[in-house]
Order: C-alpha cells, then sequence, then structure tokens
C-alpha cells in the first residue's frame, strides 16, 4: 500500500516527468530490435529504450544487464 501511494504522488512533482511512445519511436524501437541478441523479454527492455532515446534521456538508471545489449542508451546500475 505504502508504494501504491508513492507511486500516486510521483506525477504530480514537477521534477517528473510522464514519458511514453512518441514521433519517432517505431523507427528508433525497429532498429534495436533487428539486432542479434534482441528476442524475448529483451524486446521489452529495447522497448523501454526506445521511449527513452525519443525523449532525449541522457541516462538509465537499472540493475537489468540486459541494457548492455543497447548501447545507444547510456544505462547505469544505480547500487
Amino acid at each position: 500500500m505504502q508504494a501504491w501511494q508513492q507511486l500516486e504522488v510521483w506525477p504530480a512533482s514537477p521534477a517528473n516527468r510522464l514519458i511514453g511512445e512518441t514521433e519517432g519511436f517505431f523507427e528508433i524501437m525497429g532498429e534495436l530490435v533487428k539486432r542479434p541478441g534482441v528476442q524475448g523479454a529483451i524486446v521489452h527492455d529495447a522497448r523501454v529504450a526506445a521511449i527513452c532515446l525519443a525523449h532525449g534521456a541522457e541516462v538509465l538508471l537499472t540493475r537489468d544487464r540486459d541494457f548492455d545489449l543497447l548501447p545507444e542508451l547510456n544505462s547505469r546500475n544505480p547500487f
């Protein structure tokens, strides 16, 4: 319950911006999923990376090492 309450607060913060698919997303996604090794669950990671890239994200904080297959997006383990 506490986690959900925190999730409800985040969109109201002026420091946060919710992002999703935009123009250019499908072109970026297409390039990412065509490479070797991007299959199965990694396709979802490619979707996340494409959304981030389309929005100009500078870094993705994640512990998921599958993002190493997508070097266009700078990913870093926050721990």
